[in-house]
């Protein structure tokens, strides 16, 4: 109860009641959710669809209030939800001016900078890729399947780093965010129609609000960790930094990998991950090495406990960021040990956006060469 509205805040009396529904203290569990994931109306892939929200809440006794008014007992019928933080984020569609491509998005933009202002500070943005289960159409999926993009927004997260947040979502429900138009021998993944638009997406926010252009960085969960790498070796000067989680794509040529050799990256996998494995992402840090980049690696029997959360998982980080600090290294690459990231060894990304840590470490980054719009 309290007069805010806000579930975190708790008080005596207040005007407003906030019922919660399921809870679950496994990390990455996702009971109580709105989203069913699953195939509907004869859909080649599994992607989360808004299920409809019906409830029925019933007060079974009269309440006494402390001014001696009555609250008589009645029954709730509850025929719609909010998400209090993704409601937040302003909703649009942007139309890729080159390809004519139309692009859902959702964009926070913090209190005050809702106009040009060029008075102002300029603060960074944040480009969030989902993963394939948000493709679609109803602009809701990226924030609310997954809240990694979210964990940038929070209000104790903005009093840290204020920043615009950046969620398109791929309306393409059967292509990824990149393409493989290489042969069986040498695949080739390449920028898709959707990604590019995302791109070019990011150059419209920049041009119309107050962003800071040395501080843009990239994060992407499974499909969306590749449509980052991607983005980052077509434009390498794009990101400041960028969190790649929970997969990359299984191959990379050497100019690829030359193009980010020198960008500070943090790949996060669960090393039992059954979608994206983990020996992908191993695969292009050896590269990257190869390539001349120094890298700290946290993997084996240095690797991280899932479960850990708040400030036993920033710990681990903080740790892991000063080892490469140590090392000159801008590379860094985390395995979550076999059997700790669960429900689903997939989602490593519930604990890597979640991780204070982390997000303070993409946000130290400045690039020298701030990226200019075309």
């Amino acid at each position: 109860m309290n007069d805010t509205g806000k579930t975190g805040d708790v008080a005596y009396t207040g005007n407003y009641v906030i019922v919660e529904l399921a809870t679950s203290n496994v990390p990455g569990a996702s009971l109580g959710t709105t989203l069913y994931f699953g195939k509907m109306n004869d859909m080649e892939v599994k992607i989360n669809h808004r299920l409809p929200v019906e409830a029925l809440i019933t007060q079974t006794e009269d309440l006494v209030t402390v001014s001696g008014d009555v609250a008589y007992g009645k029954r709730l019928d509850i025929t719609r939800e909010a998400n209090l933080l993704a409601d937040q984020f302003t909703s649009g569609t942007f139309v890729d001016p080159e390809s004519g491509f139309e692009l859902n998005y959702r964009l926070y933009i913090p209190e005050g900078y809702e106009e040009m202002d060029e008075t102002m500070e300029k603060l960074p943005l944040v480009l969030f890729l989902h993963g394939s289960g948000e493709r679609g159409y109803n602009n809701q999926s990226q924030l609310l399947a997954n809240p990694s993009a979210l964990e940038f927004a929070r209000e104790k997260a903005q009093e840290v780093h204020p920043c615009f947040v950046l969620a398109p979502q791929n309306p393409v429900v059967t292509e990824a965010w990149t393409k493989d138009i290489g042969t069986e021998e040498v695949p080739d993944y390449a920028i898709t129609p959707q990604l590019q638009a995302a791109k070019h997406l990011v150059d419209g926010v920049i041009k119309n609000y107050n962003v800071d252009s040395s501080r843009i960085y990239g994060s992407g969960l499974s499909q969306g960790s590749k449509g980052i790498a991607r983005l980052s070796m077509d434009y390498p000067e794009l990101f400041a930094a960028q969190i790649n989680s929970s997969g990359v794509d299984k191959y990379y040529s050497s100019e690829d990998v030359a193009a980010i050799a020198g960008k500070s990256i943090w790949f996060l996998n669960a090393v039992d991950d059954p979608t994206n494995p983990s020996e992908d992402v191993r695969t292009l840090v050896a590269q990257l090495e190869e390539a001349g980049a120094v890298t700290v690696q946290n993997k084996e029997d240095r690797g991280w406990n899932g479960w850990l959360r708040g400030e036993d998982a920033a710990a681990l980080a903080l740790g892991e960021w000063d080892e490469a600090k140590a090392a000159g290294a801008e590379i860094l690459y985390t395995e979550y040990i076999a059997g700790t990231v669960v429900p689903n060894a997939h989602w490593s990304w519930m604990a890597n956006f979640s991780n204070a840590s982390v997000r303070e470490w993409l946000f130290s980054h400045t690039n020298p060469n701030p990226y200019t719009v075309d």
